[in-house]
């Protein structure tokens, strides 16, 4: 049944109603009013009623809807009594783009209207309307609600954008003086650029080096054209790029590629997340929290249920609530582990490449290369994944398992063959490759985040090896025999951790290995940070490099600053800092000053400085010692052309947003560091592809003469596409008007203005003052008070003969005709 809670209406006043001071700063306390004060009968009768706490009349207001706790925005409801109730009009349209399935409702053949009455259409439901907040409260079964997957968005909603192009640039350069070596230079430019035409992506990156010792050199890293495909959920590649690395080892190759793009799928599919099953008494609020943290409610009908459009990840213990209908709570935990090649039931990931290898060092050997892999998620937790690579003189296959096994972790194993063929020189080979990977986490507060072995045989090669050997005829250090790495961390109490890793690596038919240990220890005392850290490692050469280290850092009272201390050992030597840092927020402007002693008592001072822009970073640092003296400075940034011209801005993410503002500069955006310039525009830098991003503006800071109706737009892009964002506003004068009859009284509060149209444009407060939105144009308004409106005159508006005050302009108009 639906429920109206009693609300007691509250006036809302319009700005008009306030005087000057108020119309600048307003404070509005709670009252109670006298209905006589009000001039027409109908007001005060609408008053009395407020007063009596009486129901609303039938009619229709706009209320906030939220189902099973999703809000669904504001939507204008029709309230009717309908046998002796109150009922909220629910149309069908509404309810089924909210999920709900028309199947579960029990409808009529031929319904008698647009209203659906859900409490009766639908057991279990439940609607409750709160006319105090305006409010309108929907929960339903969850076996009525279509599944619904967080993050989803229609492939004919995605954007691809306008026609641009772009450049990310990072400039440095830095002039130093040794007391051994002489004067050194150096300067360098990185630069990441971009140009859309229509669904097509072109992409180069280059970079620039001139040094007075190195010389100049100029290196084009990749350059390539990429496009997606929504109907398989891909993307298409071509140019220099870099093979997927699920199953065989990511690889650069001149040629094409068509792979899967995760992205394009909603959040809870992109990894794997456990199945929550559970039975509900009666219906009941499910809620799944993760240490403490809520992740998930929804509810659920009596009987058997089950929850699988969780996102989450890594390893650890849900916390699953059923709150029962009459309060009684049942709790339980999950535990789940993931690894990266775990997918979701019924979840595909592919990718296929064909092309040139195309190392970065000069290598002879640069063989036509095809690889394809594929993955696929199974029921009951497991997913199957494998792939093929080949050359004229290679080829490899693999194919694996894995599985989450809840409390007892996650694992992975797999088997991998591959041959090498002989090139007249030197024979043949073929072996395989077996490995193992696990991940787990402990109700310990213990996370074995990856632990991972893979042993070798004597002849086989991974492609690279194939590759050098076929070249020289020879592997630095042989092929590779076996490989174990792992990484763990452990949480201290609330605020400390320790994380460890360790990784070794030996090869056929040699001694060499490599071997590394790492350690780092935090903890957070009274707001002092301490970290300690320790490496261990091998060079070539079997010796032993050591490297430990210790530092501090101290908050300087409520400031953005802190001083740090630390202490590191590297080899033989020793070095000890003190640095002092902070950042201006105001400014956008941070520094950095230190002074430092190594183990050969070299002392030496730096201090730098950077300031974020509107549209570039710019960095400057000086730093001297004993011995040599350097002075550097550096700038980024990003320069984006489109059809309405050319804006700096800081760097931009491969998808981004143009944003404009017609007419009106130096509105701030509030995802983004820069405002809009002369021409209107502004760029939100970072967007994510395939999801349905807000732009919004901060009109907080705006003056009163700009007007900006919607400051918040949604935009859901492909990747890497520049879409635009335009928003409407416009600049207007704002007149706070004073109106007086011809006898010198106020005008009647409560009157009427309207325009030349017949259309409302504010209503007389206190004081015959209201405040008007207009142009700088002369015009006159028709005031309209009493019964039935039939007092009349005209006010004859100049903005131009007002006194400007703050940004309003202050007016005396008298009442004629």
């Amino acid at each position: 049944m639906t429920r109206i809670k009693p609300r007691r209406y509250r006036p809302v006043f319009h700005a008009a109603w306030l005087g000057p001071a108020s119309a600048l700063a307003c404070v509005v306390q709670a009252a109670e009013f006298e209905a006589g004060f009000l001039r027409s009968d109908a007001a005060a009768s609408a008053l009395a009623a407020l007063n009596e706490n009486a129901d609303l009349p039938p009619g229709e207001y706009s209320f906030e809807v939220s189902l099973n706790g999703q809000a669904l925005g504001e939507h204008r409801l029709a309230l009717q009594r309908v046998e002796q109730r109150w009922q909220v009009c629910l149309p069908l349209a509404l309810l089924e783009e909210a999920g709900v399935t028309r199947a579960a409702l029990q409808l009529p053949n031929e319904p008698a209207g647009p209203c659906v009455d859900l409490e009766s259409a639908l057991d279990g439901s439940q609607v409750e309307v709160n006319t105090r907040r305006f409010k309108v409260v929907v929960s339903v079964p969850q076996v009525a609600i279509r599944r619904r997957l967080i993050g989803a968005t229609d492939p004919a909603d995605w954007d691809s954008g306008i026609t641009a192009g772009f450049v990310n640039y990072q400039a440095s350069a830095r002039q130093g003086h040794s007391r051994y070596s002489g004067n050194d230079g150096q300067r360098d430019l990185y630069l990441n650029a971009g140009l859309n035409l229509g669904d097509w992506r072109l992409r180069t990156t280059q970079s620039l080096s001139d040094g007075d010792r190195m010389g100049r050199q100029w290196q084009r890293l990749n350059t390539y054209a990429q496009r997606d495909l929504p109907a398989i959920r891909s993307n298409f590649t071509v140019g220099e790029l870099f093979t997927q690395g699920e199953v065989f080892r990511s690889m650069p190759l001149l040629g094409v590629q068509v792979a899967s793009d995760m992205d394009m799928l909603p959040d809870v599919l992109q990894a794997y997340s456990p199945v929550i099953r559970g039975v509900a008494q009666s219906r009941a609020k499910v809620e799944v929290r993760r240490d403490g943290y809520l992740l998930y409610t929804t509810y659920v009908s009596p009987g058997a249920f089950e929850l699988d459009d969780l996102s989450v990840s890594g390893s650890g213990e849900l916390e699953v609530s059923v709150i029962e209908d009459d309060g009684q709570i049942t709790t339980f935990t999950q535990p789940y582990s993931t690894l990266a090649n775990l997918l979701r039931d019924g979840v595909w990931r592919y990718s296929a490449a064909v092309g040139r290898y195309d190392p970065a060092y000069s290598a002879t050997q640069r063989p036509l290369v095809a690889q394809a892999s594929v993955a696929r998620g199974l029921p009951g937790n497991w997913t199957v994944y494998g792939g093929a690579m080949g050359a004229s003189f290679y080829h490899a296959g693999q194919l694996g398992l894995s599985r989450d096994f809840g409390a007892w972790g996650a694992l992975a194993v797999d088997a991998t063959q591959a041959a090498t063929a002989s090139d007249g020189i030197k024979a043949g080979s073929q072996g395989m490759s077996y490995a193992a990977r696990y991940g787990k986490a402990f109700g310990t507060g213990t996370q074995l985040r990856f632990a991972g072995y893979r042993y070798s045989t004597e002849g086989y090669r991974d492609f690279d090896e194939a590759v050098a050997e076929r070249g020289s005829g020879w592997l630095r250090h042989g092929s590779r025999r076996s490989r174990l790495e792992g990484a763990l961390y452990q949480n201290l109490g609330t605020r400390s951790s320790l994380s460890l890793s360790v990784s070794q690596e030996d090869y056929w038919g040699s001694s060499y290995q490599r071997k590394q240990v790492q350690a780092t220890l935090s903890t957070v005392w009274q707001g002092i940070g301490a970290n300690a850290y320790m490496s261990q490692a091998f060079d070539e050469r079997n010796r032993q490099y050591r490297q430990w280290g210790l530092s501090f850092n101290i908050p300087l009272g409520s400031t953005r600053s802190s001083a740090t201390f630390d202490v590191q050992r590297s080899g033989e030597r020793l070095s000890q800092r003190a640095s002092l840092a902070g950042y201006h927020e105001d400014l956008r402007l941070s520094y950095r000053a230190a002074l430092a002693q190594n183990g050969q008592q070299d002392r030496s001072g730096s201090l730098s400085a950077s300031w974020q822009g509107p549209a570039t970073n710019l960095g400057v640092a000086v730093s001297r010692s004993d011995t040599y003296s350097s002075v550097s400075v550096n700038a980024s940034g990003s320069l984006v052309l489109h059809p309405g011209g050319l804006i700096a801005a800081p760097q931009v993410s491969d998808t981004f947003a143009i944003v404009e503002v017609p007419g009106i500069e130096n509105v701030r955006m509030r995802n983004g560091a820069g405002r809009t310039n002369t021409d209107g525009y502004a760029i939100a830098s970072s967007l994510r592809p395939y999801r349905a991003n807000t732009v919004s503006l901060d009109t907080s800071d705006l003056g009163p003469d700009v007007l900006i109706e919607n400051g918040t737009q949604q935009v859901i892009p492909r990747r890497g596409a520049v879409v635009k964002a335009t928003f409407s506003g416009r600049k207007v004068v704002r007149v706070l008007l004073t109106a007086r009859l011809p006898g010198g009284d106020n005008l009647a509060f409560g009157a009427e203005l309207l325009d030349k149209n017949g259309d409302w444009v504010a209503t007389i407060g206190q004081g015959g003052q209201a405040l008007l939105e207009s142009n700088d144009q002369p015009q006159t308004l028709m005031a309209r008070w009493g019964e039935n409106g039939q007092e009349r005159c005209q006010l004859r508006i100049d903005p131009q003969a007002a006194t400007p005050k703050q940004g309003y302009h202050l007016l005396h108009a008298e009442c004629t005709g």
